[in-house]
């Protein structure tokens, strides 16, 4: 089920979700994994799988207070795609990162570089792209190459641009891997 979810199968994500909601098939009960799996399946165009978002909401703050940073970063994900309140999303954001959560770091390198719920700030941008990156996401990796080739909020470096993209290209990443060939 997993394999499926990770290729993208939305309905074996939503059923991830809700192993993990109820601890079912070998799936600790954690209210941030069942709504990570959730919200990939909304996102990949499983509208049921909102309703499971809404059902999941009360543990999942339980758990993002008791400090899962997973929940932390499901809930912020929530708050700034779900409900656009990017401000408090940042909030839970910063929580998960504080606990070198990959994907909550670089969705705050992202509020910083658009400026979305906090004030623009590439410099801030990088360091929250940098960080993730160095713990291998490769999107942070990416969005970190796009920075430093234009020159924000870090001096312009074709020798980190062209490592970082390939460090995402190597992970899979089509544009980094486009990127990266239109460098060559």
């Amino acid at each position: 089920m997993l394999q499926r979810a990770r290729g993208g199968d939305a309905a074996a994500m939503r059923q991830l979700g809700l192993w993990h909601a109820a601890g079912e098939s070998g799936c600790a009960p954690d209210a941030g994994w069942a709504a990570f799996w959730f919200f990939q399946a909304w996102q990949s165009g499983l509208d049921a799988a909102e309703a499971d978002i809404i059902r999941i909401r009360e543990p999942l703050e339980d758990a993002a207070a008791a400090g899962s940073a997973e929940a932390q970063n499901a809930l912020g994900l929530i708050l700034c795609f779900g409900h656009d309140e990017p401000r408090a999303a940042a909030d839970w954001f910063a929580r998960a990162g504080d606990q070198d959560h990959p994907e909550a770091l670089r969705s705050l390198g992202n509020l910083f570089e658009s400026g979305r719920g906090v004030p623009r700030n590439d410099e801030l941008a990088v360091e929250f792209y940098r960080k993730a990156a160095n713990l291998g996401d490769p999107f942070a990796q990416f969005n970190l190459a796009l920075l430093i080739d234009r020159g924000r909020g870090a001096e312009r470096d074709p020798a980190a641009v062209r490592h970082w993209l390939k460090l995402a290209a190597d992970q899979g990443m089509k544009e980094a891997q486009d990127a990266l060939a239109e460098l060559e």
